[in-house]
């Protein structure tokens, strides 16, 4: 009877073992996901700071350009108007 206990504390100890060891790996399977996310997350981050900041170097591009367009029809406005004078 005393042999049959200790083999079945045994079988329990060693069952107890395995469901430990499979937990283990669980729980390190859900880290690597979550680690994985993380890390997908920051790089769509990192790609959506990077496009934030070209869009707005592109804003800042394109109101110079228009700036320039509008400093030149300006100054084309005067010298048709100066040469208009002249040929009068």
């Amino acid at each position: 009877a005393t042999g049959l206990l200790n083999e079945l504390l045994a079988e329990a100890a060693d069952r107890e073992v395995e469901l430990e060891a499979e937990k283990a790996a669980e729980e390190a399977v859900v880290q690597k996901v979550i680690e994985e996310k993380a890390a997908k997350l920051a790089a769509e981050e990192e790609l959506e700071d990077e496009l934030s900041r070209q869009v707005k170097d592109l804003n800042s591009e394109m109101d110079a350009c228009l700036e320039n367009l509008g400093q030149w029809r300006e100054q084309r406005r005067r010298e048709d108007e100066a040469l208009r004078k002249e040929l009068e």
